[in-house]
């Protein structure tokens, strides 16, 4: 049967289930951070315990404000509870989208009713769990948290490299480069911007010399890697 998360008590190594350490975090160099917001004391040293167990850096707060105050931005996942004095789980979502901060958010409530989960759903939580969750429950969610955080985190750190590869380039070869990756033949590509096709047949060397490439292949890569790329 699933192991219920033990409520107020801490969770010692000992006490996790068998099998659990399959719902570690994904392979990284560091340990993720996950945030856990929870004004009950029991819930949230308890999350933290099991959460530091299986692997991960905790930082817990009390209150959803103090959480804000706090935020880390190297910060995997949140974990929040629904109902809490003052700002409350549902509202802490709200305004990290306002802030645009690409958190994915894990909520647990042990009062939620329909209405507020759908809330929840709609405001881009990525689960809703209700108390009293299972070991496995809240270590899979956290896990799929994570990887959609790792995953965002390289779509970032991509679309950076290809914009300073394409800082390399002249105004001209950007418009030449934009040309070639768009499919268009040298002859094309020379109707288009008014110039011979032996032209552009120079700034395509100078474009693969300055870009380190081989390929038009290779080419089209780093134009697919840079942010609202109309090639791909």
């Amino acid at each position: 049967m699933p192991m219920p998360v033990a409520l107020p008590a801490r969770i010692p190594a000992k006490a996790l289930p068998r099998g659990a350490d399959s719902h570690a975090q994904p392979l990284m160099t560091d340990p993720a951070l996950v945030l856990v917001v929870d004004d009950n004391n029991g819930v949230r040293n308890c999350l933290q315990d099991l959460l530091e167990v299986s692997g991960y850096r905790v930082k817990a707060y009390m209150s959803a404000e103090d959480c804000l105050a706090g935020l880390s931005p190297d910060a995997k996942c949140l974990i929040t509870d629904m109902r809490m004095p003052g700002m409350d789980g549902l509202a802490l979502q709200a305004e990290l989208a306002t802030r645009k901060i690409d958190l994915p958010v894990i909520i647990i409530t042990g009062h939620g009713n329909l209405a507020m989960v759908l809330r929840g759903f709609r405001g881009g939580a990525l689960d809703v769990l209700e108390k009293p969750f299972d070991v496995a429950e809240i270590l899979g969610a956290v896990r799929r948290a994570v990887a959609i955080s790792l995953d965002a985190d390289n779509t970032r750190a991509g679309e950076t490299w290809a914009q300073q590869q394409l800082a390399l380039l002249s105004p001209r070869e950007h418009r030449v480069f934009d040309e070639l990756v768009a499919g268009r033949t040298s002859k094309d590509a020379a109707f288009t911007l008014g110039i011979s096709p032996r032209t552009i047949e120079i700034h395509r060397r100078n474009i693969r010399r300055k870009l380190k490439v081989r390929s038009l292949a290779q080419m089209t890569r780093i134009a697919c890697a840079a942010p609202l790329a109309a090639a791909c």
